[in-house]
Formats: C-alpha cells, sequence, structure tokens
C-alpha cells in the first residue's frame, strides 16, 4: 500500500476566485468610470420594453464607493456616476436626488409644456420608488455581511 505524503497549503490549496471585478460605468457628457471594484448592491425598474432606471452602489478596491444612477433630472434618464468617500455619502446623495422634484419645460405650447411636466414627474417618481427598492435591498445586504463578519469574530 503507498504512503500516504505530507502536502503544503501551496500543493493543496486552489486559487482562490478574484472578488474585484473591472467595472465600466458610463456617465452622460463624460468618459466612463473605469475601476476594479464589488458589485455591493444593483437595482433596475424597467419604464418601457426598452428604457429602464438603474442605481448601483460598488465598493472600489481602493476603499471608497461608487454609485450609478439613472439621473433623471430635466426629464430623461441619463447614466450617472460619482465616488463617494463611503457608503453613507452615496445613500445621502441618492435621497437628496430623490427629494429634488424639478419641472423644467422649454415648450410654448401648453399641452405639449403639460405632457413634458407630467413625463418628468413620472420618472422622478419612478426613481424615488426604485430608491426605496434599493435601499431596503442594500439593508438586507449589509444585515447579511455584519451576521458573516459575527460568525467570523466566534
Amino acid at each position: 500500500m503507498p504512503q500516504a505524503q505530507h502536502q503544503n497549503d501551496k500543493q493543496t490549496g486552489k486559487d482562490a476566485p478574484d472578488l474585484w471585478e473591472m467595472a465600466v460605468v458610463p456617465r452622460a457628457g463624460q468618459p466612463p468610470l473605469r475601476f476594479k471594484g464589488q458589485r455591493r448592491a444593483v437595482m433596475h425598474r424597467p419604464l418601457s420594453a426598452d428604457a429602464g432606471l438603474l442605481i448601483a452602489l460598488w465598493a472600489r478596491r481602493k476603499g471608497d464607493f461608487v454609485l450609478a444612477y439613472s439621473d433623471v433630472a430635466g426629464g430623461h434618464a441619463r447614466p450617472q456616476a460619482m465616488v463617494f468617500a463611503d457608503q453613507s455619502q452615496a445613500i445621502d446623495h441618492l435621497e437628496a436626488v430623490c427629494a429634488v422634484t424639478a419641472v423644467l419645460t422649454t415648450q410654448i405650447d401648453l399641452p405639449v409644456a403639460l405632457s413634458d411636466a407630467l413625463n418628468a414627474m413620472r420618472l422622478q417618481q419612478e426613481f424615488a420608488i426604485l430608491v426605496g427598492d434599493f435601499l431596503a435591498a442594500l439593508d438586507a445586504f449589509d444585515a447579511r455581511q455584519e451576521r458573516a463578519s459575527l460568525k467570523m469574530e466566534i
């Protein structure tokens, strides 16, 4: 019967998957934001067959956070991404975006202006609903992370 050989960790250990992935986040009017990070939460709300709203939060390898979202100011959804020092600043920004209710129109024709205003208000309402869902999902994620770190300490 062959004898068992003692092997060290280098011989038996499997390579752990890299939890950091390359991300490219579009931004309206600016070059895309490129970074290496972990996606903490993402939420999508379809508006039609080809359009929707998006919010995503990434933890960057550098230690800060990237918040990517659909900016609905002006009645049109445009991609936006910003870097924040910590997660709470990103959440504060998201809540501030929801608090701003602006309806701007350059239309002289009253029915067209009213239609534009109603569309802008609908987009802002859809975005506010998405933010609520996103924050609930983020709270659940953070709670799981806290439980996992408590188990590791025990």
